[in-house]
């Protein structure tokens, strides 16, 4: 579960339909301050906080907006504009598993909303995520480019 959660957090990020040439973000290190609501089997709902540390560099930050493994269910519905970017994830032949929208207030802030309804082998999990995201540094120090830090 965690990993999930700390791989849909790592959602960030226009033209319509097409990525931008350059980020609307400023590249380095950023800081996501997330709260996610999850409902639990008994139906009641469980929250909790995360803060992730995350480096963004121009040859990452694309990879960052979401699911691109080889198996992962893909992008539909997926729309760029000038300050914001939405997606839905959905499994061929299922449901829709799950919605992203990232909003670039500025090159220094931007703010997510992520919901899931399902696994992507069609188990429910029913999640609703936001997240504040603020950047911090062009140096990342010691957060790797590949996974982002979890801050305590």
């Amino acid at each position: 579960m965690k990993t999930l959660l700390t791989s849909m957090t790592t959602l960030l990020a226009a033209t319509f339909f097409q990525a931008p040439a350059t980020p609307p973000m400023k590249m380095g290190l950023w800081e996501m301050n997330a709260t996610y609501k999850m409902q639990q089997p008994d139906g009641t709902e469980k929250t909790m906080s995360q803060k992730l540390r995350i480096c963004l560099t121009e040859s990452n930050w694309l990879r960052l907006m979401g699911p691109t493994a080889k198996d992962a269910c893909p992008k539909t519905n997926e729309v760029w504009s000038k300050n914001s970017y939405s997606f839905d994830l959905a499994c061929s032949g299922k449901p829709k598993i799950g919605s992203a929208v990232i909003h670039f207030d500025s090159p220094e802030t931007q703010h997510m909303t992520l919901d899931s309804y399902a696994l992507p082998d069609g188990t429910p999990m029913k999640m609703h995520a936001e997240s504040e995201d603020h950047w911090v540094s062009a140096a990342c120090g010691d957060v790797s480019t590949e996974h982002p830090v979890v801050v305590q």
